[in-house]
């Protein structure tokens, strides 16, 4: 069995004897992270989820989870967040001053960097 279904058989066990208001948080906090997952294979799902705050959400997501003992799915968020902020890094970099520009091999100027 592999630990992803051992920790859903876990949580699943835990829900019978837990407040159902901890498993509706878990299951918002899961569907999240699942929205987050289809933001960074598709660049349009990425823009919606950005444009509804997804990744501050997926943030609080993450901790919810991690506080209602589900590892599953905080590794999972960690991942899509991990992933985001490489994504950053790499636009971050890719403007600065010096770097050539997208469509040519010239450089990017300072005025273009802001």
């Amino acid at each position: 069995m592999s630990e992803e279904r051992v920790e859903s058989v876990k949580h699943a066990l835990r829900q019978l004897v837990v407040d159902p208001r901890a498993s509706a948080t878990v299951d918002r906090s899961e569907a999240t992270v699942r929205r987050g997952e289809a933001a960074v294979e598709d660049v349009r799902e990425a823009a919606r989820f950005a444009d509804a705050d997804g990744f501050a959400e997926l943030e609080r997501a993450v901790g919810a989870a991690e506080r209602h003992g589900r590892p599953d799915v905080v590794a999972r968020g960690n991942t899509v967040l991990d992933a985001v902020d490489a994504y950053r890094a790499a636009a971050s970099d890719h403007f600065r001053h010096g770097h050539e520009g997208l469509m040519s091999s010239e450089p990017v100027l300072p005025e273009e960097t802001t």
